[in-house]
């Protein structure tokens, strides 16, 4: 489903399309764009993890499009570091509707986590590419979960 779509059509707004890659029919275009060059553009994503499909959209909606990149919203924003200094240099603001940390702090709240569970993904989240992984933190949880279930 494309987000951007529905939020154009609820909104009244003409919507702009960015591929991942060129076509290699056709126009070959990023972009199908039908919103006047010059038009100011929010970015509208599902998730945004390390900020590289909002920078891509971004570079190609202010090159090919022509457009003027105002914002980002998405729907959950993990807010890694990554994606925090990739998009703090594009200089755009970024919204979300949810965050990782949020969404692990609801599901301890909920019952749906156990503290250890949450402890283990915080800390996953503060260094995702060097984390080493404590199976047993997650298999308490999984346990848990078991016999709520049975």
């Amino acid at each position: 489903m494309i987000w951007s779509t529905l939020v154009a059509n609820a909104l009244g707004k003409s919507h702009a399309f960015v591929r991942k890659e060129r076509k290699r029919h056709g126009s070959g275009a990023l972009v199908e764009c039908s919103p006047p060059p010059g038009a100011k553009a929010v970015i509208v994503d599902d998730l945004i993890a390390s900020g590289g499909s909002v920078e891509h959209a971004y570079r190609a909606i202010k090159g090919e499009g022509q457009l003027v990149p105002v914002g980002v919203m998405s729907i959950v924003n993990w807010d890694f570091e990554e994606m925090r200094r990739r998009l703090t240099q594009l200089r755009i603001p970024v919204h979300a509707l949810t965050s990782y940390p949020e969404l692990l702090e609801a599901a301890v709240d909920l019952g749906g986590l156990s503290q250890s569970a949450a402890h283990e993904l915080r800390t996953f989240y503060r260094d995702p590419e060097h984390h080493l992984w404590n199976l047993q933190a997650l298999k308490g949880h999984s346990d848990r979960q078991k016999a709520r279930v049975a």
